[in-house]
């Protein structure tokens, strides 16, 4: 079952958290949606739950299948993720290049053991578990971090009775969201807010969703345009006053709500992100996601660049919180507006190219792998 809609609206998440990191000295920076954007990572993993549910829970019971349940969740995550780590390496030897040259200082604030350290815990998605809060390489991978290791906890849930899997994951959201709410210390996973459990926590209440699904799918859902306006009233409303500790706990559960309203793909809006731009966005929203910050960095590193060459200030300083990076600043609020949206073209004609070269062969290899594992079984 394909939900493009539900695909469409996480594309356009994945491009509002691109607008969030896109540090440009504009009326978007300062909007309160956007600046609160953060919180759709939460949908990502809600979303994750209730697709892995849908996709998976047919298997469980077979305990074979946790070997190929996480074989195609790694081939869906790792080649992209491994091919931007590559690219921040490269982009790092860029800028000791350009410090050796006496172009700009691009000082790094760690040594070159820890650097090492991060890139290795990055490598094998691990960052999650530490403690320390190193937004090293590509900054975002932290929530893939996050939602691979919800993967592998789900994987390993469904290996119980296909009926004690529901109270497992019921149990498992609750001690991690008990951790994040800092009810209990385990010792590790408070990287970026307790991101792991973050992660676990959002990713069983997907499960949960998915069970609530199977439970009103047959139902006719009346008067669904008002339904569908409806709910991205309160995700925007509540977006914009995320800075409330309730709202943002409370937000989850509107993902849950909207994930359930998008399933029946009956209303004005379903029909508006089914349009093919959406769709787009749909498909290419995890390339969206992981290449954006590396594609920032270059601009930021070609923006310093051409300070040096014209020998004028491009950079000023952020109005909303004194202290935090300068913001790139080369005329007025709607120019930086118009270079905003422009950068945030660019990241999505870019992910074009990382979908179709590197997601798309990294999942067919993989399940050319899963079928070949399975051939070798039968004649086994």
């Amino acid at each position: 079952m394909r939900l493009n809609v539900l695909d469409s609206l996480r594309g356009v998440f994945a491009l509002m958290i691109v607008l969030l990191h896109t540090d440009m000295q504009s009326h978007l920076f300062y909007m309160d949606f956007v600046r609160n954007s953060d919180i759709f990572v939460d949908f990502f993993f809600v979303l994750s739950g209730f697709v892995i549910s849908l996709s998976y829970m047919g298997k469980t019971g077979k305990r074979y299948a946790l070997p190929e349940f996480m074989l195609r969740r790694t081939g869906r995550l790792w080649p992209l993720h491994m091919v931007v780590l590559v690219g921040f390496v490269l982009l790092v030897l860029i800028k000791a290049l350009v410090a050796a040259l006496g172009i700009f200082a691009a000082d790094v604030p760690y040594t070159k053991v820890e650097i090492t350290r991060f890139t290795i815990e990055n490598i094998f998605l691990v960052q999650a578990f530490r403690n320390e809060t190193v937004l090293w390489l590509n900054f975002p991978a932290w929530s893939i971090s996050a939602e691979f290791w919800a993967y592998a906890l789900f994987g390993v849930l469904c290996l119980a009775p296909l009926r004690w899997i529901p109270w497992l994951a019921s149990l498992s959201g609750l001690i991690a969201f008990a951790a994040l709410q800092g009810w209990v210390d385990f010792g590790f996973g408070a990287f970026v807010n307790y991101g792991l459990f973050r992660g676990i926590c959002y990713f069983m209440l997907g499960h949960l969703c998915y069970l609530l699904w199977l439970k009103l799918r047959h139902l006719r859902l009346r008067a669904a345009t008002g339904v569908e306006i409806g709910v991205v009233v309160l995700i925007v409303l509540q977006t914009i006053h995320a800075e409330n500790e309730i709202v943002r706990m409370l937000m989850p559960l509107t993902f849950v709500l909207a994930i359930l309203i998008f399933t029946f793909e009956g209303g004005v809006v379903s029909r508006l992100l089914s349009l093919k731009t959406f769709r787009i966005l749909g498909d290419r929203s995890y390339s969206i996601y992981m290449i954006h910050a590396l594609i920032l960095n270059v601009v930021g590193l070609m923006v310093r660049m051409l300070e040096r060459i014209l020998g004028q200030d491009l950079y000023s300083a952020n109005q909303m919180q004194e202290g935090t990076p300068m913001l790139i600043d080369f005329g007025a609020p709607w120019m930086m507006d118009i270079a905003t949206l422009l950068l945030a073209i660019v990241v999505i004609w870019l992910s074009g190219f990382t979908y179709r070269y590197v997601e798309m062969p990294g999942q067919a290899w993989t399940n050319s792998r899963i079928v070949a594992w399975r051939l070798r079984r039968e004649v086994g």
